[in-house]
């Protein structure tokens, strides 16, 4: 990534709980692979997403 900002907008048409797993890595030596897990519930806008990486929950910024 050019200036370390990434954005992905999602927008789900269904009710169900879903999971996204989004995986980043670098071609340097030693590879490294990141990996961001979202959760996300069909309940209102009042709701938090959790987002984690490995067991660490991370902060989220949502915009609608």
């Amino acid at each position: 990534l050019d200036r370390e900002v990434f954005r992905l907008y999602y927008t789900s048409d269904c009710e169900d709980q879903q999971s996204i797993d989004i995986y980043f890595e670098d071609n340097s030596e030693p590879a490294q692979l990141f990996q961001l897990t979202f959760d996300f519930n069909n309940e209102t806008e009042d709701e938090d997403t959790v987002v984690t990486s490995g067991n660490k929950e991370l902060s989220v910024v949502a915009s609608r």
